[in-house]
């Protein structure tokens, strides 16, 4: 690796400069000079023992992930989205993000993540190769892949629960926004560490159906995260008199829809059925977007007159509110994964009270049971 890719990608370095300490003030506090600090950040010089060991209590962090051994290149069992039937690409580089499930290495694509704030951080990212292209270039230390937990879900609280994690851990909860039934199936197919849903009770695959249906081969926990209300996001003032389902059957209103396959979608179906409404009687039904706040913002702009979405959406866009049911999300962890020492972390931060006060701020949530197992599935 040249001498540049070094700087760039040094642990040691890295972490220095996230201390907020120049290379002249580490070497005052482990005693040595600061050219010998530049040196094993530029990789020309392996400290001994002790240096090492005070490096490693000074910085906080272990003498593994400071001095790595780790290959610049890594083969993938999967990338997730991506045809397995030998794939070959022409296209530059994808950035991906890549960790351990269950011994086999899965990348997902970073388009996969939250992009509402901008572009996100990747681990890695795919070369022109032959056959199917599964090898990858390292962004990180070999070492960091199996301290990746990946979850999938769509409750935007998931975000803030990612963001506390990376604080107070050294593993790195990776969040891929899915729809309920897509985070399940990703779920069994082995793509993801924990998988978060919320279906209506009354449904015939509500959150006990799914869940147990999701673990049925491997066995596993489900335990609660989030509550919220679910309910129209209208224009300020709620021009319309939108109060009902049966409101949505007039021809001035045009409604935005979620995703096939999303909870919500799910839900405004089985309102439907209720109130005996087809589909195609709804102007703008089959005009899909995938999140919430989507809905919300298409509301917010003007694109549409309603959409189903939470309070806590309709807030953010400075929308009216009228709800019309709670909905629970929860998370599923497979059996023989919830041993894993990621996973263990992930599972002890969930039952914080720290997070629980913090989450408990967001309008519409409520997260008494946050941490709770809801069911265990033989």
């Amino acid at each position: 690796m040249a001498l540049k890719d070094s700087l760039i990608n040094n642990p040691l370095r890295l972490t220095r400069i996230g201390k907020g300490l120049s290379q002249k003030e580490l070497a005052s506090k482990i005693g040595v000079s600061r050219q010998t600090i530049h040196a094993m950040e530029s990789g020309r010089y392996v400290p001994n023992t002790a240096v090492a060991l005070r490096l490693a209590r000074v910085l906080g962090k272990s003498v593994e992930f400071l001095f790595p051994y780790s290959p610049d290149f890594v083969d993938v069992d999967c990338i997730v989205g991506m045809d397995q039937q030998n794939t070959h690409t022409e296209k530059s580089p994808e950035r991906l993000v890549v960790g351990e499930v269950r011994g086999k290495k899965i990348a997902w694509p970073s388009t996969s993540l939250d992009l509402n704030l901008g572009y996100v951080e990747a681990n890695a990212f795919r070369v022109r190769s032959e056959g199917n292209c599964r090898q990858l270039r390292l962004l990180c230390p070999y070492s960091e892949i199996e301290k990746q937990i990946f979850l999938v879900g769509c409750d935007p609280a998931l975000g803030m629960l990612s963001n506390r994690l990376a604080r107070y851990s050294d593993f790195k909860l990776w969040w891929f926004r899915q729809p309920s039934l897509k985070a399940l199936s990703s779920l069994q197919l082995g793509f993801a560490h924990v998988g978060g849903f919320h279906f209506p009770k009354e449904h015939p695959k509500n959150n006990i159906a799914s869940g147990t249906e999701a673990l049925a081969k491997t066995g596993g926990l489900i335990f609660a995260f989030s509550k919220w209300e679910e309910g129209f996001v209208v224009k300020p003032g709620n021009p319309l008199r939108i109060r009902q389902i049966e409101d949505l059957l007039r021809k001035n209103v045009r409604f935005v829809n979620r995703e096939d396959g999303s909870g919500t979608r799910i839900l405004l179906d089985s309102l439907l059925n209720k109130a005996e409404i087809q589909p195609d009687q709804i102007n703008g039904y089959r005009i899909e977007l995938p999140t919430a706040l989507d809905v919300a913002k298409a509301v917010g702009y003007g694109f549409a007159d309603v959409g189903l979405s939470s309070r806590a959406c309709a807030e953010i866009t400075s929308l009216d509110f009228v709800p019309l049911y709670e909905m629970e999300f929860w998370l599923a962890i497979p059996h023989d994964l919830i041993l894993q020492p990621a996973v263990e972390k992930f599972l002890d931060f969930l039952k914080s009270g720290d997070l629980k006060n913090d989450l408990a701020l967001l309008p519409g949530y409520s997260f008494e049971a946050l941490g709770e197992i809801v069911k265990e599935v033989q």
